[in-house]
């Protein structure tokens, strides 16, 4: 019997699933030819563009050089584990052990120089040239002084010949763009590759190749409106690829363009990069608004928006310098989506957050015994939260420590903000990943950063952003999203601007 090759869920295995993955060419050609130089990569762009895939690739061709592929989406929490995590594997890929003077020196150097110390004296074989694959960088707790360690590597390479075996290839989306751009980004020292849609004739092998393989018969035209209405984006090619082989195996019919039409209009409901683009245009005004604007044919600079060519399902590329929606079938969906002048055609979700304590507080004492009141809210041990909206029943959602202090203060700075009769789009009630920013709401924000220094590493002064705030932020939205409440917390589009939350927020006590 045969089997469907295509595959539109997660990265494809450049050997497993070679019929239908693409060899990028020119990208992995660009990014080989670098690293036999030294270079280090940094590879951006929207989900399921292609990215781990395109890193496998890579690894795949550099075979003869020893290399190592990390993914961070789920990485230890402290800085401490995290660069222990590090070390652990990289002994761990080369049959290595760990030095007798390892842990002393974590109290001595402190982490990020303990690390540095590390690399130094690693030479397992003596390899002229080791090459590690890191992806979803950007959500990795420790990003920050990571990426500054390998900055310092970067240049001690002229003077310290044990540094230039390593070589760093990092992947991740726009998250990643301000800690890779700019004279202050800790990792602005590697060459970038913005990974977009396929091109036309790599389209057609992806069609192509697996159809002749398989004897699928298909009309010139109704694959030429495949490509038109995908521009390339893979994983819509995998997905309507997959639903028509599977319409030949079972009914051997040859593929025509109404075929193809049918298909389309399954993905409107079906395709996760549609329902993710969806959940991006509903949560953010500011998408939302540029997306009507190009809707509307307006000509809108593409330079100020280059970075949603690369977050979410990346709805925005360039054309002729302008502002263009990715694909036919992306601006499709968004036109049944938005209505001109109107909000989302989804129905909105009416949010009831129930902070459960350990003891009882009304309204006026919240307000008047406020220390107190805070010091029960960020006791994590003593909390337990649950989401309610329209007629659903409570759904309680299961937060570590850390994750758990932050959504408390999300939920205070909603009470807050209802409590003074201001909307929640006032900036001063907003949770910013920029510490800084958050020095207005005191003492809330002193007892955070005190709570979750205990277990992790929070910056309670710093300009810039601040990746523990970040991570724990992308995990419980990430929670929410399995019960269904992924709108509950919505991300502002201003550089550290921030978050708040949805709907209403009810303290209460803890039934015993």
């Amino acid at each position: 019997m045969q089997k469907n090759p295509y595959k539109f869920t997660g990265p494809l295995d450049p050997v497993g699933h070679k019929n239908v993955c693409v060899f990028r060419s020119k990208e992995i050609n660009e990014v080989i030819e670098g690293i036999m130089q030294g270079e280090y990569w940094t590879i951006l762009g929207p989900r399921q563009i292609g990215k781990t895939t395109l890193l496998r690739q890579i690894r795949n061709e550099l075979s003869a050089f020893p290399s190592i592929y990390i993914n961070l989406e789920v990485s230890p929490e402290t800085d401490e584990a995290f660069y222990d995590w590090i070390m652990n594997i990289l002994l761990e890929n080369f049959n290595e052990k760990p030095t007798a003077d390892m842990a002393g020196r974590w109290k001595e150097f402190g982490y990020d120089l303990n690390f540095y110390h590390f690399l130094k004296n690693f030479t397992p074989g003596k390899h002229k040239k080791i090459i590690l694959f890191l992806d979803e960088i950007e959500k990795a707790s420790a990003i920050k002084p990571f990426l500054k360690i390998w900055r310092k590597i970067y240049h001690d390479r002229m003077d310290r010949q044990e540094l230039k075996k390593y070589v760093l290839v990092i992947a991740g989306a726009v998250d990643l763009v301000p800690l890779t751009l700019g004279p202050t980004s800790p990792f602005n020292i590697a060459r970038k590759l913005f990974l977009s849609n396929l091109t036309k004739e790599e389209s057609e092998e992806l069609i192509g190749k697996p159809f002749n393989k398989l004897g699928v018969k298909i009309e010139p035209k109704a694959k030429e409106k495949i490509i038109t209405q995908t521009s390339g984006h893979p994983q819509l090619l995998q997905h309507i690829c997959y639903i028509l082989v599977e319409i030949f195996l079972e009914e051997g019919k040859s593929i025509t363009i109404g075929d193809v039409e049918e298909v389309i209009d399954k993905l409107f409901t079906k395709n996760d990069v549609l329902k993710t683009l969806g959940r991006q245009v509903e949560t953010d005004k500011a998408i939302r608004n540029l997306v009507r604007r190009v809707l509307k044919g307006e000509k809108i600079d593409y330079a100020p928006y280059q970075h949603f060519s690369m977050s979410g399902a990346g709805p925005i590329v360039e054309q002729g310098h302008y502002c263009k929606i990715r694909n036919n079938i992306y601006e499709r969906f968004l036109k049944k989506f938005i209505r001109a002048g109107s909000l989302p055609l989804t129905p909105s979700k009416e949010y009831i957050t129930s902070i459960y304590l350990k003891e009882k507080f009304d309204g006026k004492e919240i307000k008047e015994k406020e220390g107190i009141f805070l010091n029960c809210l960020f006791d994590p041990n003593n909390v337990s939260i649950t989401i309610a909206w329209n007629d659903t029943p409570p759904k309680e959602i299961n937060l570590n420590r850390t994750e758990k202090l932050i959504f408390c203060y999300l939920a205070y700075q909603k009470y807050k903000a209802r409590i003074v009769g201001v909307l929640s789009s006032i900036k001063k009630y907003h949770f910013s990943s920029v510490p800084k920013k958050n020095r207005k709401q005191i003492p809330e924000w002193d007892i955070l950063v005190k709570e979750v220094n205990k277990e992790s590493t929070l910056y309670k002064e710093a300009a810039s952003s601040d990746m523990t705030i970040r991570n724990a932020l992308f995990k419980i939205r990430k929670k929410l999203e399995e019960i269904d409440a992924h709108d509950l917390i919505p991300k502002l589009t201003g550089r550290g601007d921030g978050y708040w939350l949805k709907g209403t927020v009810i303290f209460t006590k803890v039934e015993d």
